[in-house]
């Protein structure tokens, strides 16, 4: 009776109701159909018969389109969704109830992986960081049309104008001299795949590898272009530009010096191979950095085997001092989680190095000078609390010294004051606790 009559034996239960708890009858899911309820599936059922199967009144697509308006291309160069074109919105849309709103039978990506294995089992085997973000977020229609879209792959806008909504810097030098060819052609997916990439970057595959489909290393002129060093296993973007450059040969702005003098033995030996390793090398001209390894706190990138490549490109770079990114946050969060920095309370003037000293430093966190002392440059603690911090008042949660970041985010935050709890009782319970809020003590409750 619950059901009309008609036969549900095959149906799937979970399509309408919710297992676990729903504050609708019947654990009904929380969306639903407008014309489904009690006595009115004949708007699109006929009557129940014994021995036969659920039959709508008429096909779906025309059934649908009594309410729905009926979806079409909206120009010569897109087309319909599959199952939008067969007229089957059930594939997608649940017609009686859902927990998702548009009556979706189920969530971004999870949706659209019912019919589409990938990129989903790609996704599932990549290294996160080589993961296209939106398709990491299941937003598959961040760039896909869930009904009709551009060909191929039913694109939301054409191919540069799409990558351009969030890749503008890139999109906007496509049209300036000096652009690489795929670039001007609009063709980003020359090099990149949009969903999972064999490389960083999402390229298509190691770059090195990548770049010689086009350009052969082997060719004398390439090789006399490179001053007789074979660059096998080099990284061509330590020199060029993939997108475009203003300087012929898509080369980066800022040379180092031996490199722009092809003064090449300065750093190299016979075969290419590097005089010395890490960074001996490079202190031979830069001693100022000479001790960065040996401070009290050392930067982890100093130290490894790559040291100052880490950072900084051994011939040409988008900075001055030859940065590997094109500039300082954006070659520090190339290691270090951007969502530190993401917050909406922003601490301002955001330079690393106004704190941070990026080879090594005497204090914790790479600190410039002790953190209560380098927060006062800017901030005078007596015009803001009279609350105790630096020794001898104790961290309880850490049983070091109270200082700033007890309270305070040091880059950004979603509170007031870059706090990290709200100040009206959370924060101050962190510390506090019992019946009269005493400090308790390190490793205590």
């Amino acid at each position: 009776v619950a059901h009309d009559r008609f036969p549900v034996e095959q149906g799937d239960c979970l399509s309408c109701h919710d297992p676990h708890g729903s504050e609708g009858p019947g654990l009904l899911a929380a969306v639903r159909h407008e014309p489904f309820g009690p006595d009115a599936c004949d708007t699109c059922h006929e009557p129940p018969a014994p021995g036969r199967a659920v039959r709508l009144v008429d096909e779906q697509a025309v059934l649908c389109a009594d309410c729905h308006d009926a979806v079409e291309p909206s120009g010569p160069d897109r087309a319909l969704h599959g199952p939008v074109e067969d007229g089957e919105c059930a594939e997608c849309h649940n017609p009686h109830a859902a927990p998702n709103e548009h009556l979706l039978r189920a969530r971004g990506g999870d949706l659209c992986a019912l019919c589409h294995d990938d990129p989903g089992e790609a996704v599932a085997a990549a290294d996160p960081d080589r993961v296209h973000p939106p398709v990491a977020e299941g937003s598959c229609t961040s760039c896909h049309g869930a009904h009709e879209g551009e060909m191929p792959g039913l694109l939301t806008l054409g191919g540069p104008e799409l990558c351009g909504t969030c890749h503008q810097d890139v999109v906007g030098r496509a049209a300036r001299a000096g652009a690489h060819e795929p670039v001007a052609a609009g063709e980003c997916d020359t090099c990149h795949d949009p969903h999972v990439g064999a490389a960083d970057g999402l390229l298509l595959e190691a770059q090195q590898d990548l770049c010689g489909t086009c350009h052969d290393r082997q060719e004398p002129a390439f090789v006399e272009r490179h001053g007789g060093i074979r660059v096998e296993g080099g990284a061509c973007t330590s020199c060029h530009d993939p997108h475009q450059a203003d300087r012929a040969g898509l080369l980066l702005a800022f040379d180092h010096a031996p490199y722009a003098e092809k003064k090449c033995e300065r750093c190299h030996g016979e075969g290419g191979m590097l005089r010395e390793t890490g960074a001996d090398l490079c202190v031979d001209c830069h001693g100022e950095y000479a001790d960065a390894g040996r401070r009290a706190v050392p930067h982890a990138a100093v130290t490894d085997a790559r040291a100052c490549l880490n950072c900084h490109s051994a011939h040409a770079g988008r900075t001055s001092s030859l940065l590997v990114r094109s500039g300082i946050l954006e070659t520090c969060t190339s290691c270090h989680d951007r969502a530190a920095f993401q917050g909406e309370v922003q601490h301002p003037e955001m330079e690393c190095m106004t704190c941070h000293d990026p080879h090594g430093a005497e204090t914790p966190g790479l600190l410039v000078e002790a953190q209560i002392d380098l927060c006062s440059d800017c901030h005078d603690p007596a015009d803001f609390h009279s609350h105790p911090y630096g020794p001898p008042a104790v961290d309880a949660r850490t049983g070091g010294p109270l200082q700033c970041t007890s309270c305070h985010l040091p880059h950004s935050g979603d509170l007031e004051s870059l706090l990290t709890h709200d100040k009206q009782r959370e924060l101050c319970i962190q510390c506090h606790v019992g019946e009269n809020l005493k400090v308790r003590t390190f490793g205590g409750k």
